[in-house]
């Protein structure tokens, strides 16, 4: 669990995501004091995994994506967004393909 202040609003972000799924679990968000909570697959990564010409496989890591809940007002997203990047690892472990 973390506390920011951006632009003039609180947020505590609370995420119990693990390598090697980073992307699946439990995505919670306080702002100004309403209690958000987020979708279990809310996070996509933008890494990938690949395998090279020699088979080898490889993963790279990326910023993370955010499906948002219903309803969640647009003026916090984009605080949300760089919240979430800072606080959670970036990861791709190639379970997705």
């Amino acid at each position: 669990m973390k506390d920011y202040m951006l632009n003039n609003n609180s947020y505590t972000i609370n995420y119990n995501g693990k390598d090697p799924t980073l992307c699946i679990r439990n995505l919670q968000l306080v702002i100004n004091g309403k209690f958000y909570t987020f979708p279990e697959f809310c996070l996509l990564s933008d890494g990938s995994y690949n395998i090279d010409k020699d088979e080898e496989e490889f993963v790279t890591q990326g910023e993370w994506n955010v499906e948002f809940p219903e309803n969640f007002p647009e003026k916090y997203k984009k605080d949300v967004l760089f919240i979430i990047n800072d606080y959670i690892p970036q990861g791709c472990c190639g379970g997705c393909i």
